[in-house]
């Protein structure tokens, strides 16, 4: 089970490190023919748009395994033991009812653009490119419930990459 999660980490990382370089790519590549031969790529500001949702999404993915991500976290900081425990238990739920909400309504988003078949670029459909969205939130969703859970469950819980002496979690 541990390699198989190791693999999928790996996975989301080379997605990232991949759509990174194609929006770098693409951009550059879109300046310059504007710049030195007064064409460009038509299609390259509406791919670079959604590059940046993908690139965003799988993101806050990465920042939500280790539990990095940005956090108010004013009572983690100034609670000690089971206290803080309990304070992180209680705002992870919530991050996690705020992602399944996020994801719920997101699905609903795209099953209206696969109903009534909105294209991207007049040829994609549109929901392949929306999907990311119900997908990325309902893993959020999934990874807030299992840092909640091992604050509850797990003495001494520590999600990967988090000092809890310095309180940086939620």
């Amino acid at each position: 089970m541990k390699t198989i999660l190791q693999g999928l980490q790996r996975l989301e990382e080379a997605c990232v490190a991949i759509l990174l370089l194609a929006m770098i790519g693409l951009s550059a590549s879109d300046i310059f023919l504007r710049l030195f031969f007064d064409s460009g790529i038509s299609w390259a500001q509406p791919v670079v748009k959604v590059l940046v949702l993908w690139l965003a999404l799988f993101g806050a993915l990465l920042a939500t395994r280790s539990n990095q991500h940005i956090a108010v976290d004013v009572l983690g900081r100034l609670l000690k033991g089971r206290s803080r425990r309990v304070a992180h238990a209680v705002a992870t739920t919530f991050a996690a009812l705020v992602c399944g909400v996020l994801a719920f309504h997101a699905y609903r988003f795209v099953a209206g653009t696969f109903v009534y078949d909105d294209r991207f670029l007049n040829e994609i459909p549109a929901w392949w490119i929306q999907s990311i969205m119900p997908a990325a939130f309902a893993l959020m969703s999934l990874r807030f419930a299992g840092h909640a859970v091992g604050y509850i469950a797990v003495r001494g819980y520590r999600p990967a990459g988090v000092d809890m002496e310095q309180g940086d979690a939620s």
